[in-house]
């Protein structure tokens, strides 16, 4: 088998199954930022709720921790903001920010794409309610 015939066998066998795999990531990954859109504009309109609330006793017992000491909380909070690229106010952080960047952290730890994919979500809401005040 000459190296054509090698490279158009691959070829094949790539893009067996509806698509080569690039093309179904690229498109997974539209789908998943659109769905994010989708999900910040519903948000924004107040069809779905803004706030999170979960149970959990260890998670409080952690949080309450955290927030009675100064120093460990500012250093957690820098090491989460220096892992997702975030600027933040270790000073003036608030319960609530330690908690979202938290889950930030531990998303972008198993699936960075899904943080990546938000951002480029929150560049489109941004560029379009530019765009409905022209």
């Amino acid at each position: 088998m000459s190296n054509d015939d090698e490279l158009e066998q691959l070829r094949q066998q790539s893009t067996s199954g509806g698509g080569n795999r690039i093309d179904a990531d690229a498109q997974q990954q539209d789908s998943a930022v659109d769905d994010l859109v989708d999900a910040l504009e519903r948000i924004d309109a107040g069809e779905d709720n803004a706030t999170l609330s979960f149970w959990g006793k260890d998670e409080a017992a952690l949080v309450d921790v955290l927030m009675g000491d100064d120093e460990r909380r500012e250093e957690i909070l820098a090491a989460f903001g220096d892992a997702l690229g975030a600027e933040v106010d270790v000073e003036e952080a608030s319960q609530s920010d330690l908690l979202k960047l938290a889950i930030r952290y531990a998303i972008a730890d198993v699936d960075p794409e899904l943080i990546e994919e938000l951002r480029e979500a929150r560049r489109e809401r941004a560029m379009a309610k530019a765009d409905e005040g022209l």
